[in-house]
């Protein structure tokens, strides 16, 4: 069975999961990097992700967390 659709939805998925997989490089790197890292590719990431986060931000549902609480336990 093979579906059909106007290549516009292709396009439009596409690029949609490139958003997706692009925004959880970024949470995957946040738990190894600072989102203030030096390291190179962390830097790409908040540069080409904030716009994203800053787009979508409206649509964002409020009890969705901005960013994350480190939590350190010292002895």
């Amino acid at each position: 069975m093979s579906a059909n659709f106007h290549p516009l939805v292709y396009i439009i998925d596409y690029i949609l999961g490139v958003i997706m997989w692009t925004l959880i490089g970024r949470v995957a790197m946040n738990i190894f990097q600072r989102e203030d890292s030096q390291f190179f590719f962390m830097r790409v990431f908040v540069k080409f992700t904030n716009p994203l986060i800053n787009l979508f931000k409206p649509v964002t549902p409020s009890f969705i967390i901005d960013g994350y609480v480190v939590i350190s336990i010292r002895k």
